[in-house]
């Protein structure tokens, strides 16, 4: 019984100690959901970009595609609205 106590005790320290704040957790999941993406991401926006600076091929699907492209990685950060 004692050593239930104990290992209680310890735990409450712990979680106290972490300082957790509200809405922490969201904040971890969306930054680790980014890093886990990070190739994706990066080569989404780079195919985007390059859909809109090729002066060749600048027409209206290409628009279209790199709107696509652009909204496929908002998921990982609402940032990427605001581009």
């Amino acid at each position: 019984h004692k050593a239930r106590i104990e290992m209680l005790e310890f735990q409450m320290a712990e979680i106290e100690a972490a300082n957790l704040q509200a809405g922490e957790d969201l904040a971890l999941n969306q930054e680790r959901d980014k890093l886990l993406n990070h190739k994706n991401i990066a080569d989404t926006l780079t195919n985007a970009y390059s859909m809109l600076d090729n002066e060749e091929f600048s027409s209206l699907a290409n628009v279209r595609s790199a709107m696509n492209d652009m909204e496929s990685v908002e998921e990982y950060d609402p940032e990427y609205r605001e581009i």
